[in-house]
């Protein structure tokens, strides 16, 4: 028989006068890791191929629909790269003060921050997150770039946050967040 030890979770929690701060490293996927820079350079070399090839001069009948076919291929080409800049080094970071919570995304040190009131906060809770199967938000999702599964109400709206984190990590994160806001859970 084996004894199997309780693993930690991927955030790292510090508690301080200032507040709470929970740093989550996105969850790494090997598949992103080794098949995407292969997947993304297949991709670059098919675009500067289409590209070379709208640019030859000669006038084509399918020339329009090359060109639309480029702004596709480079859209969804910086999408995939920034994919997998997150995947490898991207980082949530979530500030719990008194007056305020904070959720940032940050990646090479540049960072997309929200902030929400506290008196306004309503459920924090750990919350599955799930999405319609086939729809652009279920893709953003699967790259870890959306959702979560701690939620919180604020006015009309769900907000989430904890990407790809586990439920049992989940739920600890909502019980510290509301414990520091002096909030009684129901567990």
């Amino acid at each position: 028989m084996v004894l199997v030890r309780p693993q930690a979770g991927r955030a790292k929690i510090a508690q301080g006068p200032d507040g709470l701060l929970i740093s989550i490293p996105v969850k790494k996927h090997a598949y992103m890791m080794i098949f995407m820079p292969m997947f993304l350079a297949l991709w670059v070399f098919g675009t500067v191929m289409a590209a070379n090839q709208s640019r030859a001069g000669q006038q084509r009948p399918g020339k329009g629909f090359l060109a639309v076919w480029l702004i596709f291929a480079v859209g969804w080409g910086l999408l995939l790269i920034f994919a997998w800049l997150w995947n490898m080094l991207g980082t949530e970071i979530v500030k719990v003060s008194a007056s305020s919570l904070t959720i940032s995304r940050s990646l090479f040190g540049l960072k997309k921050t929200r902030e929400y009131v506290t008196a306004d906060i309503e459920a924090i809770r750990p919350s599955q997150y799930y999405d319609q199967a086939h729809s652009f938000s279920s893709l953003l999702s699967y790259f870890g770039l959306t959702g979560g599964n701690v939620a919180f109400d604020y006015g009309m709206k769900t907000v989430r946050f904890a990407v790809q984190v586990d439920e049992a990590e989940a739920k600890h994160i909502a019980s510290l967040i509301n414990k520091r806001l002096g909030r009684e859970t129901s567990d």
